[in-house]
């Protein structure tokens, strides 16, 4: 096989001992993978709690993918020094697995370099900013890649819009973020809350809250050890206009994440409830 069969073939595996390279060192770091899920842009990689890992863990788990497609490089170049393997074969494994590279260690989200970026900014600012960072460098990444495929087709030639169709795939992803990350949030809030049924105590945090605040500023600060229970008070005269749990919360949050508190509460049966004192 030679050509684009065989450059999309060696590619296929590539990118498969990439994510098998993700998969190996989660494992070594305790926490086995769960699934890999498919993506225009290659596979994502789902461990069981991934929360449960240290800082330089999760660097690792990230970073393995491509330090796995950098060796593959280097393999390549090894077998063209030193075995009798055809120069053509050797150029295409190199040619692929640098493209998975370059790929991956960009900045944006769903990649791997977007990963990574996500949890160092995660350590320094709040989550809710990483999110925007995030979405901006998707849609900037995203238009670079669409403006330089377009460039190298004009002056080179050929119809190979492959970075094109990368870039309009990071725009899309950043276009989407809110619910990519609404997602991966309600994950987190259900894998928790297994946990803790299967520990059969349910630890408890209660918090007074404005009802003006929204609802995606309290799912960005969920404690993570502890289930929440919001008292909402009135702005100004601090009434206690009802309360809230964490599952009313998040039965709302994928359909309106804008929504406020108090817009859930009118929707919820846990308005009405009034204080002795009538304040907090």
């Amino acid at each position: 096989m030679t050509g684009h069969l065989a450059f999309a073939l060696i590619a296929l595996i590539s990118i498969s001992l990439h994510e098998i390279a993700h998969a190996i060192v989660a494992g070594l770091c305790g926490q086995p993978l769960r699934a890999i899920e498919l993506t225009p842009l290659g596979a994502t990689l789902r461990v069981d709690d991934p929360d449960k890992l240290s800082f330089m863990k999760r660097f690792f788990v990230l970073a393995a993918g491509p330090l796995a497609s950098w060796f593959m490089c280097i393999i390549s170049i090894w077998f063209v020094q030193n075995t009798d393997i055809s120069y053509e074969l050797c150029r295409l494994l190199f040619m692929a697995n640098l493209s998975i590279l370059l790929i991956n260690i960009l900045p944006a989200y769903p990649l791997d370099g977007g990963r990574l970026l996500a949890l160092v900014l995660g350590c320094l600012i709040p989550k809710h900013i990483v999110h925007r960072i995030m979405r901006i460098a998707g849609m900037v990444i995203g238009l670079f890649l669409i403006v330089l495929n377009l460039y190298l087709t004009w002056h080179a030639g050929g119809w190979n819009y492959s970075l094109a169709l990368s870039g309009c795939c990071l725009i899309h992803s950043a276009q989407t973020e809110s619910l990519t990350w609404s997602l991966i949030e309600l994950r987190e809030f259900l894998d928790r809350k297994i946990a803790f049924e299967k520990k059969q105590r349910l630890p408890l945090a209660c918090y007074a809250i404005t009802s003006n605040t929204h609802i995606r500023d309290i799912v960005r600060r969920l404690p993570p050890r502890r289930m929440g229970v919001f008292i909402c008070v009135e702005p100004g005269s601090m009434r206690c206009q009802g309360w809230l749990t964490e599952n009313d919360i998040m039965q709302h949050y994928l359909n309106t994440p804008s929504a406020d508190v108090l817009q859930v509460l009118h929707m919820s049966q846990n308005s009405g409830f009034v204080s002795k004192y009538d304040t907090i």
